[in-house]
């Protein structure tokens, strides 16, 4: 009597377990820094896709449906950087919607990550329309993951004059307006990237570097 008791609610998780509406068996994973893949189950009573929630170079799945439980396989390529995340989204056509969160160890560790702009403040003519400044740097395959971001002394739009920011591994290269008026102007730019943990519920590390331009007025 015991055994078959047993049995029957054995039986009785296993379905439920199998019966699950949408759920997978990680929800986070951490991934080694080598080229590799790994298999993703999916557990669903319907239909459903998946998609990247951002465009990514390093990694694909095999498959973009799927019917009831079934598997993925999510390939990804050797990091050779920092550490980089994926989203991989599901909807099933109950419309359930869920989200598996994959971080790939990189070859370079937070800690040394290197993004230093050399000059903290340059004073440049009201002529001036174009500054080169050394930027040191050891993120040759990430730079396309720094952000930039430029706060001027004054908020009003005309006094947007720093027009386009661009950089590579030796420099920040910045594109200026002549400075018309008289008063000098002043911003400053900071350059941004932020690095996830490979540990799961921890924040990611955010390297950052600054300097600040002043650009002289018109004599």
């Amino acid at each position: 009597m015991i055994s078959a008791c047993s049995f029957m609610l054995t039986s009785c998780e296993k379905d439920f377990e199998w019966e699950l509406p949408l759920a997978f068996t990680q929800k986070n994973l951490i991934l080694p820094s080598g080229t590799g893949t790994t298999h993703i189950l999916v557990y669903a009573t319907r239909s459903w896709n998946a998609h990247f929630v951002e465009k990514v170079d390093w990694a694909s799945i095999d498959r973009l449906t799927g019917k009831e439980n079934s598997e993925i396989i999510f390939s990804y390529a050797a990091n050779y950087g920092v550490n980089r995340e994926v989203q991989l989204a599901f909807e099933t056509e109950e419309h359930l919607c869920d989200t598996i969160t994959l971080v790939q160890t990189g070859e370079i560790s937070a800690g040394d990550a290197r993004l230093i702009i050399n000059e903290k403040n340059v004073e440049a003519s009201a002529s001036t329309t174009t500054l080169e400044l050394e930027l040191d740097t050891n993120l040759k395959y990430d730079l396309h993951r720094v952000n930039y971001l430029v706060t001027y002394e004054s908020d009003e739009i005309e006094n947007n004059w720093i027009k386009e920011v661009s950089y590579d591994m030796g420099h920040l290269y910045l594109k200026l307006e002549a400075n018309p008026a008289y008063a000098p102007r002043v911003a400053e730019i900071n350059l941004s990237i932020s690095i996830p943990a490979n540990a799961i519920n921890t924040a990611p590390k955010i390297v950052t570097t600054g300097t600040m331009i002043t650009q002289q007025g018109k004599e």
